[in-house]
């Protein structure tokens, strides 16, 4: 650490207290899955508590009364509740088990009173005395007391006692997906074509049920490779759907008619980027706005009294933040606000339509309020064809012109994913220390269309890994960052990024943190053998592929750098495995490296204490490297 807190009082700076930064940093946000009551008059949202625990808590807005309705500790998590009703809400909690090995998931749904009372897991008895889960369908808003349940059948769940009255099931037996039109009628179904082993084949057909009640087909789509229909639900009044289609090489968003005739027209489209979804807000999940991301977050709204609310209410900001119209109340009085920016992590609002008066509700980090955060500036860089790379540059606060700074490489995780201009807590701790930190969106990331995603990152890994590459050598060549004190960051794909680019690229980097990474794809594609769509991973990889060669736990004995590895004993997206397989190499390999794996954590290691130890650690790793 020595060294690189004597680069920060060289420049004039105090040297910072990197306990208290990573504290700091490393806290799970204040408050996440927002949502406005239907009166306007209560929220709900997931509050952070102890080590790995989450609290439900609502809060009446008038007089700033909160309630903890429920709460997860251990191997339950909750992820997210709605409103039924003004009086109770449905909530959904996970829970990780492990079998032979493998970790699995479980997904319970929990209705509750909005003052914690009358808590009851929703499900159907089962003849034999057995109890069946299920999911949401639709709230049924103008049910008071049913959703519309899929479980052991598709029917009305009474969200008090659990009566289940079944409904018509939809004919076809590979129909293995359904959704409503948030009027309470089945009206989408998803298809498969499964080989005679049970495996789907590579596509889905998505039907939808016309007014005349006939399902006719609205278009299919491969599971693997660029999607070529995606059904994103259906209008406001249930006489039309949208979909995303590929328009000149990038999604474009459609509306088409529910009937057989299935007239369709474009809607919105842009010429860089892909239309990724649409916003939905109010009783009956109204679409508002096409969904998508040139360098922050875009709304392109079909209504325009909504863009001109959210201009007004940017201008009205201290900081102009971009802000985000997420939910109304189902009179329309009430608006639920998102504002946050590069340097903002964010707060939600109320927005009052006839008083045109806007209330704080929630910060999302107010630790950090009293830091002054990095600039983020978007960069492109040549990779090495001549193609020109979009990236993400985040400098130390108060560096105006970057000269020779000690720098990280942090790839995004997906690989179908992308980076984009925003407040970034481990960007923003790593910036805080005097590091220039580059997120690069290489080929294979999403977002850009279908020939940049290129078949994704790891399919296409060997071009993605290049330009990764090719993106360090630009901050040394620029004279951003010193070559000797350059380092990777990476998590999820990032940290497959930044251990393959190790492995394939000796001595680019002086040190290299990966967290919850992906080592080896022959394991990646047999952590799914039991899921029918294992062989379509299988199928992402061209004939011929050699597996091992875009593995770096197959090469540990090429990494020339130190490698500190992070891993939840929970992970669902990658298994711990790859990071034990890691392990193993680089001590077969004599190569310096530690493993720290943390129970109970999944692949968010959505635990501020192990977010903290993690930030601190790897801080002081990184300056030990760059400082030698």
């Amino acid at each position: 650490m020595t060294a690189l807190i004597g680069l920060l009082l060289l420049a004039g700076t105090a040297a910072p207290d990197v306990d208290q930064l990573a504290r700091d940093f490393g806290a799970r946000p204040a408050a996440q899955q927002v949502r406005l009551s239907p009166d306007g008059t209560k929220i709900v949202y997931l509050a952070a508590s102890g080590d790995l625990g989450t609290t439900a808590i609502v809060a009446e807005l008038a007089t700033g009364k909160t309630t903890a309705i429920l709460a997860s500790q251990g191997k339950l998590t909750l992820r997210g509740c709605n409103w039924k009703t003004d009086a109770r809400l449905i909530c959904r909690v996970t829970r990780i088990g492990t079998v032979q090995g493998d970790n699995y998931g479980l997904v319970r749904t929990i209705a509750v009173d909005a003052d914690g009372s009358a808590a009851m897991e929703l499900g159907t008895y089962l003849n034999g005395g057995g109890f069946s889960t299920g999911s949401v369908l639709d709230e049924l808003h103008d049910d008071p007391d049913h959703v519309l349940w899929d479980g052991a059948g598709v029917g009305k769940l009474d969200v008090r006692t659990n009566k289940f009255r079944r409904g018509a099931w939809p004919s076809g037996n590979m129909t293995f997906g359904f959704d409503s039109d948030n009027h309470g009628e089945l009206r989408h179904r998803l298809q498969a074509d499964r080989d005679p082993n049970g495996y789907v084949r590579d596509f889905v057909i998505h039907q939808i049920k016309a007014r005349d009640g006939q399902w006719v087909t609205a278009g299919r789509s491969p599971i693997s490779g660029v999607p070529q229909f995606d059904f994103l639900g259906f209008d406001g009044d249930a006489n039309g759907f949208y979909c995303l289609k590929p328009v000149d090489g990038r999604q474009a968003l459609f509306h088409v008619s529910a009937d057989a005739r299935l007239a369709g027209s474009l809607v919105f489209k842009h010429a860089d980027v892909d239309v990724d979804g649409v916003l939905r807000i109010g009783k009956y999940n109204r679409p508002v706005a096409a969904t998508y991301t040139t360098d922050v977050d875009k709304l392109a709204y079909f209504e325009p009294a909504l863009e001109k609310r959210s201009s007004a209410l940017t201008a009205a900001l201290p900081g102009k933040p971009p802000v985000y119209i997420l939910d109304e109340s189902w009179d329309g009085r009430y608006n639920l606000i998102f504002a946050g920016g590069i340097t903002d992590p964010g707060t939600y609002h109320r927005f009052d339509t006839q008083t045109r008066q806007l209330a704080e509700l929630v910060k999302l980090r107010p630790a950090l309020e009293r830091y002054r955060f990095a600039p983020e500036r978007r960069v492109t860089y040549p990779a090495a064809d001549g193609t020109p790379v979009p990236a993400y540059l985040t400098l130390p606060p108060g560096v105006t012109d970057p000269r020779g700074l000690p720098a990280i490489v942090m790839p995004h995780g997906g690989p179908s994913a992308r980076d984009q201009l925003g407040f970034d807590w481990m960007a923003q701790f790593y910036a805080q220390l005097g590091y220039a930190v580059l997120k690069p969106n290489y080929r294979g990331s999403a977002g850009y269309g279908a020939a940049w995603y290129n078949g994704n990152g790891f399919k296409s890994w060997k071009t993605a890994i290049a330009d990764i590459a090719d993106g360090a050598r630009w901050l040394t060549a620029s004279g951003i960052a010193d070559p000797r004190k350059l380092v990777a960051v990476g998590w999820s794909y990032g940290g497959y990024a930044v251990l393959q680019t190790a492995a394939t690229r000796p001595g680019l980097f002086r040190a290299v943190v990966a967290v919850a990474p992906v080592t080896d794809l022959t394991l990646l594609i047999k952590d799914y053998r039991s899921y029918s769509n294992g062989l379509l991973l299988a199928r992402e990889f061209k004939a011929g592929d050699d597996l091992g060669e875009g593995s770096p736990a197959r090469h540990a004995d090429r990494i020339d750098a130190p490698v500190l590895i992070y891993q939840g004993d929970k992970d669902l997206n990658v298994e711990p495995e790859h990071a034990k397989k890691l392990d193993e190499a680089l001590t077969r390999a004599g190569k310096p490296h530690r493993l720290v794996m943390f129970p109970g954590a999944d692949h968010q290691i959505d635990d501020s204490n192990a977010r903290a130890r993690m930030l601190r650690e790897s801080a002081a790793f990184l300056a030990d490297a760059i400082g030698k």
